[in-house]
């Protein structure tokens, strides 16, 4: 039955997806993943006691994941050397699940009082939605009681309002003749409509009566209703000026040459954009261009071998996982040559030299058959047993294969020796290769001999030599080939996490070198 859902599993999900996925090597110390594992440990519970519930969750994730699946597929886990730290490791991994446990029911409760406080809110936003609605409705309504206008009067049909006007003036003038009589005074007269009549002595001493009912009825009242008044007559056009206006930098003159004011500067520095990070897969073409370039221009070739590590299964011949041990049994090789290693040297390798130690190194280590070996321990094995002398040891390096200084770092060391014949074993990607330098005339040159089998022309299988006629071409072959080898969670995982030095373990981009030079 599905588990019951819990109110932190959205946000569980969330942090789950920030947990990278290591992937165990055999090429590493399983010392070094025991260690990793105990500072995720004390990681874990510094976040569980500041209450770092986040933080405390991941790196517990983290620890399990490490000692459940990584550290489990490591090829020295059974080995009786590490018997106490894969004890320690399974007792820690009780109180891990213990204190997550605990972990998880608080993230609940928080989840559970995160949701009833978005659901309060989403509620109070609800009841304020309305109270706004409702108060946006009320003024609405205001308003539009507030813009109603009175109606229009209505009239009587066959009437019109001057004939109501003209009988309140024919009422006005009866009323006012009545008022003079019996006092003595001559009743006014309305004026004459002539200009030219002499005023009378009446006229303009006082105040004239209303005009009679006939007057206002007259067509002297059409004629003044008829009237339109008239427009006042347009202004003249204004004429063009002979000459344009003068502009302002003509009313404005610049200051002297020696005068002139020093070119505006930012008030604070313009931040620069960071520079886009370009996808591996878009890298991985780039690479792959640049490496058919080099072999159009014949700087490098590819070369077949005619055997493989793992072609042959007897007892004693096996080489399968063998690869720690061929490439520095190919590096004494070369310098024990006259002019390089042959690649009948190579294939004698592959088929009979490295069998042999194998079977020793893994019995020594407790180890099981197919087991890869840890370089390391193949290099002790290789002086106590005289294979390879001490002396002849030129260094280490590593870091980032993509990195363009941390191989340049690989190519100097090989350099370093001068003219005299060199070679590397290099580790990278659960697998081992070497890499052989020669001078030729004025040149020098590098081999990268891989012994896993390659498809090539003639569908011929068999190990591969790369020759690269100088360092340049050498720097793209790595990163061509290196670049080949990453799958598609390696491509992801280099897309999100920058190149961590204290993580490098556990990214797909690290590599491991050790350069021998003849003496």
């Amino acid at each position: 039955m599905p588990s019951s859902s819990r109110p932190s599993d959205s946000r569980r999900s969330r942090l789950k997806s920030q947990i990278p996925s290591p992937v165990v090597s055999d090429h590493y110390p399983i010392k070094n993943y025991y260690d990793l594992s105990s500072k995720l440990l004390t990681k874990f519970l510094d976040s569980s006691e500041t209450s770092d519930l986040d933080a405390a969750y991941i790196f517990a994730r983290r620890y399990m994941h490490l000692v459940t699946e990584v550290i489990p597929k490591h090829g020295y886990y059974n080995s009786s050397a590490f018997r106490s730290e894969k004890s320690s490791a399974k007792q820690n991994m009780k109180l891990v699940m213990e204190e997550l446990e605990k972990i998880v029911d608080v993230m609940d409760v928080e989840e559970a009082a995160k949701r009833e406080e978005l659901e309060k809110k989403r509620r109070e936003a609800a009841r304020e939605r309305e109270r706004l609605e409702q108060e946006k409705k009320r003024i609405d309504d205001q308003a539009a009681a507030e813009l109603e206008l009175p109606s229009a009067p209505t009239f009587t049909p066959g009437t019109a309002p001057v004939f109501e006007v003209a009988k309140n003036l024919e009422e006005t003038k009866i009323s006012n003749e009545s008022k003079y009589e019996g006092y003595g005074y001559d009743i006014p007269t309305a004026p004459t409509n002539d200009p030219s009549a002499p005023m009378t002595e009446n006229e303009g001493s006082i105040n004239l009566p209303p005009p009679s009912y006939e007057v206002v009825t007259s067509d002297s009242l059409a004629s003044l209703t008829s009237y339109t008044p008239t427009a006042p007559p347009p202004p003249p056009p204004l004429s063009a000026p002979s000459h344009p206006p003068p502009s302002f930098s003509s009313l404005t003159p610049s200051p002297p040459a020696h005068h002139q004011p020093p070119p505006s500067k930012p008030l604070y520095p313009i931040p620069q954009k960071p520079a886009p990070i370009t996808p591996m897969s878009q890298l991985k073409r780039i690479y792959t261009s640049s490496w058919i370039t080099c072999k159009k221009s014949k700087k490098a070739s590819v070369y077949a071998l005619d055997t493989y590590q793992g072609r042959l299964s007897s007892y004693g011949k096996n080489s399968t996982n063998g690869c720690t041990v061929i490439a520095p049994l190919i590096a004494v090789e070369h310098l024990k040559s006259s002019g390089g290693v042959s690649d009948a040297s190579i294939e004698n390798v592959i088929d009979i030299k490295a069998g042999p130690h194998l079977i020793n190194i893994r019995t020594k280590l407790g180890l099981s058959q197919h087991a890869l070996i840890i370089p390391s321990d193949v290099h002790d094995h290789f002086v106590d047993e005289k294979v390879m002398r001490q002396d002849t040891f030129v260094g280490a390096t590593g870091g980032n294969i993509l990195d363009e200084e941390h191989v340049g770092e690989l190519i100097k060391c090989l350099n370093d020796s001068g003219d005299k014949k060199s070679a590397a074993a290099l580790f990278y990607h659960a697998h081992v290769i070497c890499i052989v330098k020669m001078r030729v005339g004025k040149e020098v040159w590098y081999d990268l001999i891989d012994s896993l089998p390659f498809q090539h022309e003639g569908n011929k299988q068999g190990g591969a030599r790369i020759r690269c006629k100088d360092a340049e071409t050498l720097a793209t072959c790595i990163r061509w080939y290196s670049s080949a080898k990453l799958t598609s969670s390696d491509i992801d995982f280099v897309d999100r996490n920058e190149w961590d030095e204290n993580m490098c373990d556990f990214d797909p981009r690290v590599f491991q070198s050790f350069v021998w030079a003849e003496k």
